[in-house]
C-alpha cells in the first residue's frame, strides 16, 4: 500500500517538467534529488489521512531496515547517503527516527550537519512550493554528492584504495528508494 500511495502522491504533487528542468547534472546528486522530491510529496499528506501516512511511514521503515540488513550502509559512502536520506525524511515529515537508525547515523550526522543544515531547514520551510523546495534540495543533494567525491579523491590519494564498491553501495541505497521513473541517470 505504501508503494501505491507514494506513486500516487508523486503523480499528484510533483510537476515533472519543473523537476526535470532543475535536477542536478551529477548522477549521484540527481538520485538523491529524486528521493528528496518523493519525501517532499509525502510530507504534503494531510494529518487527516492517517492510513496513508502510516503506509508511507511503514514503507520508509522497511526501506531503512532493508538497507541495514543488506549492509549497504556499512561503507563510508553508504552511511553518508543513508544518513542524508534519514535526516531529510525525519525533518520534512516530522517523524522521529528509529533507535537503530539514530545510533547508526549519529557520528555521520554530526560530521555533515554544518554542510547541509541550511538547505535542510529551507527545504522544510518550502515544502509546499516545488520550485522553491527544488532550489534547496538541489543544494542538499549536490553537497552530499560533493562530500562523496571529496572523500573518494582523498582516500585514493592517501592510500590508493579502491572505493568503487563503497560508492556503488551508496548509489544502490538511492536506487532502492528512488522513484522508478528516474530517467537516464548517466549524464
Amino acid at each position: 500500500r505504501g508503494d501505491a500511495d507514494a506513486l500516487a502522491l508523486r503523480e499528484k504533487s510533483s510537476d515533472r517538467i519543473l523537476h526535470r528542468r532543475v535536477r542536478p547534472v551529477d548522477p549521484t546528486a540527481r538520485m538523491l534529488f529524486e528521493v528528496l522530491e518523493q519525501i517532499r510529496c509525502e510530507s504534503l499528506v494531510p494529518m487527516s489521512l492517517r492510513g496513508v501516512r502510516q503506509n508511507l511511514q511503514l514503507r520508509f521503515e522497511c526501506w531503512s531496515n532493508e538497507v541495514v540488513r543488506s549492509n549497504l550502509a556499512d561503507s563510508q559512502f553508504g552511511i553518508l547517503v543513508y544518513t542524508a536520506v534519514q535526516i531529510a525524511w525525519s525533518r520534512l515529515l516530522g517523524y522521529p527516527l528509529t533507535c537503530e537508525s539514530e545510533d547508526l547515523i549519529e557520528a555521520t550526522r554530526a560530521g555533515i550537519s554544518h554542510r547541509i543544515g541550511g538547505s535542510l531547514a529551507a527545504m522544510r520551510r518550502h515544502r509546499a512550493s516545488q520550485a522553491q523546495f527544488a532550489i534547496h534540495a538541489k543544494q542538499y543533494a549536490e553537497a552530499v554528492a560533493g562530500m562523496m567525491e571529496e572523500e573518494f579523491r582523498g582516500s585514493a590519494n592517501r592510500d590508493g584504495s579502491d572505493q568503487t564498491t563503497s560508492y556503488a553501495a551508496a548509489r544502490a541505497i538511492l536506487a532502492v528508494e528512488s522513484d522508478s521513473d528516474v530517467e537516464n541517470l548517466n549524464p
